[in-house]
């Protein structure tokens, strides 16, 4: 999560709300839903890229939330604690 924030300067609320489905790991992009409903194309490092594809092996699943808390819910206040520090 903060290897992704950093390198793509995303926001917090654009990192929760995204989905497996918006990530393009051949391509080394992801899609983001960005302020006003806009959709934007944001590429990825090579780090990030890696580190997102030994994520997504370890969630097993290439539908839903990308970031989940233990209750399968989406995660949001893990990466506002991070944001904090």
């Amino acid at each position: 999560m903060v290897e992704l924030a950093y390198g793509s300067a995303l926001r917090v609320s654009e990192i929760v709300a995204l989905d497996v489905e918006d990530v393009d790991l051949q391509r080394r992009t992801i899609i983001v839903n960005g302020k006003g409903g806009k959709l934007r194309v944001v590429p990825l490092t090579k780090t990030c890229a890696a580190v997102l594809q030994s994520y997504l092996l370890q969630m097993g699943t290439s539908r839903g939330p990308l970031f989940l808390k233990q209750s399968n819910r989406k995660e949001t206040r893990y990466i506002h604690r991070i944001k904090d520090v």
